[in-house]
């Protein structure tokens, strides 16, 4: 990342933005998003019976992550589904979000280790 000398004026805020590349951080943040609610539902979702296909997750989560695991299903749900059906959306945004996160784990050139992010 660029950084300039102390003793050089900052930059305006528009300047910083225009040296972002937005599609490159909106990935980031979704590849992030994707991860942690992943990881959330792995560590405390117990799945029940398998209905066909579909299996049903059980959970009573911490609200902190529970507020992390619904921020990572809303970034994951299709906008054009807004709620008739707001259990479907759900599970259908699980599904999308742990498919980008295993994208994500195995692809060769990710920027994870076997021990977190670097």
């Amino acid at each position: 990342m660029y950084s300039k000398p102390l003793d050089e004026p900052r930059a305006s805020l528009p300047e910083l933005l225009s040296e972002i590349d937005p599609i490159a951080l909106g990935q980031a943040g979704l590849q992030a998003l994707a991860l942690a609610g992943t990881a959330i539902l792995a560590r405390h979702v117990a799945s029940g019976d398998s209905v066909g296909t579909i299996t049903d997750l059980r959970s009573v989560l911490p609200r902190q992550q529970w507020s992390i695991l619904l921020r990572a299903l809303g970034a994951f749900a299709d906008p054009r589904d807004w709620p008739p059906d707001a259990d479907r959306r759900r599970a259908e945004a699980a599904t999308v979000m742990c498919l980008h996160a295993r994208a994500t784990l195995t692809r060769p050139n990710r920027t994870t280790s076997r021990r977190g992010v670097v």
